[in-house]
């Protein structure tokens, strides 16, 4: 897996208080994992007819 921009943000903000305040801040950690548990989960709901109906129906809320 490739990392997008929004990790390699976070990696940087969690270096940089481990660097200057001895302890990553919790939000950064927290976010961090959210970011993951969505992308890890992204490709297995993306594929369920579920996801595919709610998909069309945004879809169709768009179309003029």
């Amino acid at each position: 897996m490739v990392p997008d921009v929004a990790d390699l943000l976070v990696v940087a903000a969690v270096t940089y208080d481990w660097r200057t305040r001895g302890r990553p801040h919790p939000v950064w950690i927290v976010g961090g994992v959210v970011l993951v548990l969505m992308q890890v989960s992204r490709p297995m709901i993306a594929v369920t007819p579920q996801w595919k109906a709610a998909a069309a129906l945004l879809g169709r809320l768009g179309a003029p």
